[in-house]
């Protein structure tokens, strides 16, 4: 089974999100996300740049949340767990590159697998929004 691979990218250096919407192309060698170009404005489109660490590339999880919002890496989520007594808990989304596999670390926690909880709702990101979970 395949699905459409989809991603969002943080933009250090200009602390802005790039939507799965804006990026027009993105180069791939050897399996690995070497350039990207996105829009600059709503006429303009940017030339292809090679990836820097002025940009964190945030896939999509393939899950949306209770109201229909995509789930991406990174995104800060509130949702209650089964196995404790259906509190709200807040958490990150986190992949394991060397399982390829998807989480939520919550601090007060052990880490939850995406199988474990109810009625999960994004909140925002750690770029932007780091505040929600401090």
């Amino acid at each position: 089974m395949t699905r459409e691979m989809e991603f969002r990218i943080w933009n250090k250096k200009e602390s802005q999100m790039i939507n799965p919407e804006e990026i027009i192309e993105i180069a791939i060698e050897k399996g690995e996300i070497i350039g990207i170009s996105f829009l600059i404005s709503d006429e303009e489109e940017g030339e292809l740049i090679g990836i820097t660490d002025d940009f964190v590339i945030m896939s999509y999880i393939d899950w949306n949340d209770q109201f229909g919002k995509k789930i991406y890496v990174g995104d800060i989520v509130k949702f209650r767990a089964e196995c404790n007594s259906m509190k709200e808990h807040i958490g990150v989304i986190i992949k394991d590159d060397a399982l390829n596999y998807y989480y939520i670390d919550v601090p007060e926690l052990d880490l939850f697998t995406l199988y474990q909880f109810k009625r999960i709702t994004v909140l925002g990101n750690i770029y932007e929004n780091p505040e929600l979970i401090k």
